[in-house]
């Protein structure tokens, strides 16, 4: 059996890229399962993998047509990509894994359609009956129970749909074990978000928002592959009390002790909430948004979500969980000990639910009985 990661490109950092690079680590040195990755060179999957002397087989998309799979391989899709062309009719049983839930219901995008209509009628009615099809054979597998909740929402209905949440390295992490005891002294507040996806900037455009209104002073350390679209967003809100740094291009070992070593709480979401949290910082999980988070927005502990959810698309209306406004948060920091209680919940939170061991072993025992030729067959991007 061989895990085959099909569609690989992505040139920046990001989670989904962590994820698998993780699950191809942990699927090698525990499993003896040896993983597949089909496409460009100069992604950044690739050079990770290089960098930390992981062993796989790369192989080039133009390249497919010679290579031999086999019927016991495991093919991991994530997102619609122009590999299934190629691989549609090769054998192995397949998954869609989805972490990110714009990635399956704009599986089928049928740009023509939103150019002459504004709508994505047969677009939407074409992947619903992918997801059908998926669910159907034991072939979807959802990141936490709020992309399985959307996937719902999209379908129209209640699916049972299996969760399967995201993994992270949990070994060896620098912890913080000390906590400022000299109060109304200047916080070090850090977020983690790439700068090519607006809805990852916009949380951190409320979190200075709110930050910005508290007689206290903040530092707040924004760790990134850009500094511009961020500043484009936030530089207006930076006055006396918040100061701003950018941390460009910092990832892994690094990222870990510097976050250990200055950050006093962490706001984040996805893996970048668990990486905060894994290394005993108190970790706020934040929501997603395309759009300007609502004035009413509330924040809550990452220990306190439900069904393994990293955020979920927040739209005007808003949160629709209770939780906190920030003053209540940033209470947490008026003694060691309440900030050492809620960094060690954070902590143990991740090491319980996303240990990359256990991810892992359920990865390789799904029961899908779905084949690349099902999925290309509702995927018309892949018919020519």
């Amino acid at each position: 059996m061989r895990l085959v990661f099909p569609g690989i490109s992505y040139s920046k950092p990001g989670g989904t890229e962590n994820l698998i690079a993780q699950i191809i680590k942990t699927a090698q040195i525990e499993h003896g399962v040896v993983s597949i990755i089909i496409g460009t060179k100069d992604s950044y999957l690739i050079k990770k993998l290089i960098t930390e002397e992981v062993p796989f087989v790369f192989l080039p998309s133009q390249e497919v047509d010679g290579f031999e799979f086999q019927e016991t391989d495991i093919w991991v899709h994530t997102h619609n990509s122009t590999t299934l062309r190629a691989v549609k009719r090769k054998p192995g049983k397949a998954v869609v894994w989805c972490v990110l839930v714009n990635s399956l219901i704009d599986w089928n995008r049928f740009r023509f359609e939103v150019k002459l209509t504004g709508r994505k009628l047969l677009g939407n009615f074409i992947t619903r009956r992918l997801i059908h099809g998926l669910i159907k054979r034991d072939a979807l597998l959802a990141m936490d129970g709020a992309t399985a909740d959307s996937i719902c929402g999209f379908l129209g209905r209640k699916s049972k749909i299996p969760l399967l949440p995201v993994a992270m390295a949990t070994d060896d992490a620098p912890l913080k074990c000390e906590f400022n005891r000299v109060r109304n002294t200047r916080h070090v507040v850090s977020y983690i978000g790439r700068s090519d996806d607006v809805w990852k900037i916009k949380p951190a455009k409320k979190i200075l928002l709110d930050l910005k209104h508290l007689d206290q002073k903040f530092l707040v350390n924004i760790y990134t592959d850009h500094e511009a679209p961020f500043d484009r967003e936030l530089s207006s809100i930076v006055n006396y009390n918040v100061e701003v740094r950018y941390h460009i291009g910092m990832s892994g070992r690094k990222l870990r002790e510097h976050l250990a070593a200055n950050s006093d709480i962490h706001f984040s979401m996805g893996m970048s909430a668990l990486e905060g949290a894994l290394c005993q910082i108190p970790t706020v999980l934040v929501d997603p948004s395309f759009i300007d988070l609502p004035e009413h927005y509330q924040y809550r502990w990452l220990y306190q979500t439900e069904l393994f959810s990293l955020g979920r698309f927040i739209d005007s209306g808003g949160s629709d969980c209770p939780g906190m406004q920030m003053r209540e948060i940033l209470e947490v920091l008026e003694s060691p000990e309440s900030a050492c209680y809620v960094a060690e919940k954070s902590r143990q939170y991740v090491l319980q639910n996303h240990s990359s061991s256990y991810i892992t072993k359920l990865l390789i025992s799904v029961n899908s009985c779905a084949s690349n030729t099902d999925i290309s067959r509702l995927t018309p991007s892949s018919w020519g």
